[in-house]
């Protein structure tokens, strides 16, 4: 994976229930509106939003649904998931949405580290 140096990197660590990862998605929904290229990384169990089939989070699921394909399709930006996180969540089988692509803890700091900003929530 390869990150260039003017874009931003959004690293998502939090957990649906506090809604950290949603608050993730929304910020790098909310980056290219500035001009700016994004890239959505998901980790720990933030990583569950990048699954074909992701747990339901109630009445916002079809939100996220929408916001992610968002991200994916119009804003046609990289989203990718650790595999060290789907391993520890006992998900590694399971399919991950269209356009979601896996890596691992070391192409994911990887990315932080080159990119122009890396906002972790």
């Amino acid at each position: 994976m390869t990150s260039g140096s003017d874009e931003v990197v959004v690293l998502a660590r939090g957990g649906l229930a506090d809604e950290a990862a949603l608050l993730a998605l929304r910020v790098a929904l909310a980056i290219p509106l500035g001009g700016s290229p994004v890239r959505l990384l998901l980790a720990g169990s933030a990583c569950l939003l990048g699954l074909a089939d992701a747990p339901s989070i109630g009445t916002r699921g079809s939100q996220v649904d929408r916001e992610m394909d968002a991200l994916l399709n119009d804003e046609e930006a990289p989203v990718a998931v650790e595999r060290e996180s789907l391993i520890e969540l006992g998900c590694l089988d399971r399919p991950l949405r269209r356009g979601v692509s896996l890596v691992s803890r070391a192409e994911l700091e990887d990315a932080c580290g080159r990119a122009r900003h890396c906002l972790v929530v």
